[in-house]
């Protein structure tokens, strides 16, 4: 029997809009020793997001469940755990929106210990005795979401991970008595030493291992003790790339290679298709324009010098050589260093980079941080050549604007001086997140309903405004005479600019007089005032561009527009094109 809340969960929505623990769960831990152990526990959601089927987490007793979690030490090596939930009432559900399970504080303390955690093998889930298997490669799993939890996504839709991606799918997810999840959790320590290369082909030199520890470029330092550095690299005539952050690979790789899924797997299962990255400590890529770098592409080996940054003020250098990029001819697209420094640390300061090819020195240029890798990923990419960069800005740096600057017949160097860090605490990483009500969602503020064309985002402290289309008025702006649309509008945290009406915007709107529109609304669409009988008074605020046939079709008053003379001038041309005339 499905039910609804009485009242709004008490939630938090995290940055990609997942749902967290409300304050009333009680977590049923297998031990006493609160410091020893991180609780596990399985989190249920159906319906929409503000009106869900779930467990029970402000104990009104709508859809009372039992729960039965388990209780993880943190200690190296391999465990299975299992948790359930008891309904006290049977489930029927449509659509479910998350599936998981969340291990409280898991994530923070394993980096903080030293330790790596991953999922060992598949899920087992058990809905009223009958068990299914969910293959590993179809579940989500790390610290999705930042803050410092473990999760174990088998359903996420806030998340992205829906459809065939995911691991069980979201319609007719029912079950009457219990529902249980069995996984397997591997606890290793991250203190090992990076192995040395496999030796070249006949056709590529010999590499050697990177006399520096291998930079765990996916994860935040755990200990910041030490940061590392790396050259990264795209050229523009045969698309070769060293990029750990995978920016040319497809969507659904990035987003499993920095979920913490590693960036060196050996290969990697998306809709069933195996794809093989590279591995960036002993290789660069071919990929062909506009295509991803997979081993079909090509790889090519080299040897890769990066850097061990543990002190201020000292000369640092990343290095490739044996590998003739002569043939080269477009130059680099980009060239650069790549660290995990987070930009949250502000005080950071890189010198101008010294450009060493085949051994001279041929340039010095200033260095700038890459806005994507600094936004998305929150790291410092200190860009030496970036043809994608800004000209206003100064970050955009052409091959051919560096006095002296060739392509190297094996080696290509940068050295460069770095100030600034912070070596005594664990840094934090902004990232970009999702805030507010997600691309494609609908929600009321005041006399409206909007829908969601581009999704809010906040970076650190800034946010940047999303934009959302008119597409009807809500319970309460049924009853008015007089509507005006906003500029803006806020909800659960984005802000959004009122960029368009959408189709029947304000169709059938029974006591509507008045409309005010916005300084955005200069088009209006079919059907959007439709049937709307009382309606007398247009206010604008910009020029009208467009009106479709059939937009103010069954109004029956005359329509006064009210604006400045100009605007109004040009606007009554417009509105009358629509086939409505009785405007004035």
């Amino acid at each position: 029997m499905r039910k609804q809340f009485k009242s709004a969960l008490s939630m938090v929505l995290s940055a990609a809009m997942v749902l967290s623990l409300g304050s009333g769960i009680t977590l049923n831990t297998a031990s006493a020793d609160e410091t020893a152990t991180y609780p596990a526990h399985l989190v249920w959601c159906a319906g929409s997001w503000g009106e869900p089927q779930s467990w029970n987490p402000d104990g009104d007793g709508d859809v009372g469940v039992t729960s039965s979690n388990a209780a993880i030490t943190l200690e190296e090596g391999t465990k299975e755990y299992t948790v359930s939930i008891k309904a006290n009432e049977g489930v029927s559900s449509t659509g479910i929106t998350v599936f998981t399970v969340d291990i409280n504080g898991l994530d923070t303390a394993a980096k903080e210990a030293g330790y790596n955690l991953s999922l060992d093998g598949d899920v087992k889930i058990s809905r009223d005795g009958q068990d299914e298997t969910v293959k590993q490669d179809k579940i989500q799993y790390g610290d999705l979401e930042s803050n410092g939890n473990f999760r174990i996504a088998l359903y996420n839709e806030t998340t992205g991970q829906s459809g065939e991606d995911a691991a069980v799918a979201s319609d007719n997810f029912n079950w009457s008595d219990t529902l249980a999840v069995t996984f397997s959790l591997k606890i290793e320590s991250n203190k090992g030493t990076a192995t040395a290369s496999p030796a070249a082909t006949a056709s590529a030199p010999a590499v050697s291992a990177s006399p520096s520890p291998v930079p765990a470029f996916n994860t935040p330092v755990p200990k910041a003790h030490e940061y590392h550095a790396y050259l990264g690299f795209q050229t523009g005539t045969n698309w070769l790339v060293r990029d750990a952050w995978c920016s040319d690979q497809s969507a659904a790789a990035k987003k499993k290679f920095v979920n913490g899924y590693g960036l060196n797997e050996k290969k990697l299962v998306f809709d069933d298709k195996t794809e093989t990255p590279y591995d960036f400590k002993t290789q660069f890529y071919k990929t062909g324009s506009g295509t991803a770098p997979y081993a079909t592409k090509g790889a090519y080996t080299a040897k890769f010098e990066d850097a061990t940054i543990t002190d201020n003020g000292k000369e640092y250098s990343v290095k490739m050589s044996g590998a003739d990029f002569s043939g080269e001819a477009a130059g680099y697209n980009m060239l650069y260093i790549s660290t995990d420094i987070a930009t949250t640390q502000t005080a950071v300061k890189f010198s101008d980079a010294k450009i060493i090819v085949d051994g001279k020195q041929v340039a010095t240029v200033a260095l700038k941080n890459k806005s994507d890798a600094a936004e998305t990923y929150g790291y410092y990419q200190m860009m030496a050549i970036n043809m994608y960069g800004n000209l206003k800005d100064g970050t955009k740096v052409l091959f051919k604007d560096i006095k002296g600057m060739t392509m190297q017949k094996d080696s290509i160097e940068l050295k460069f001086t770095v100030s600034g860090i912070d070596f005594t605490k664990t840094q934090q990483v902004n990232k970009i997140e999702a805030v507010g009500v997600a691309k494609g969602k609908t929600f009321t503020s005041g006399n409206l309903k909007y829908k969601v064309t581009k999704g809010a985002t906040k970076y650190g402290t800034k946010v940047t405004n999303g934009t959302v289309t008119v597409v009807g008025l809500s319970k309460a702006g049924k009853k008015k005479a007089t509507v005006s649309v906003p500029a803006t509008v806020s909800k659960s945290g984005g802000k959004y600019k009122v960029s368009a009406l959408g189709t029947k915007a304000f169709a059938k709107a029974s006591k509507l007089k008045t409309v005010k529109l916005n300084k955005y609304m200069k088009k209006i669409p079919a059907k959007a005032f439709i049937n709307c009988k009382k309606l007398s008074k247009l206010v604008l605020k910009v020029k009208i561009t467009s009106v479709k046939k059939g937009a103010f079709k069954g109004c029956k008053k005359k329509i006064t527009v009210s604006a400045k003379k100009s605007i109004k001038k040009a606007s009554l041309k417009k509105l009358k094109k629509s086939g409505y005339k009785k405007f004035k």
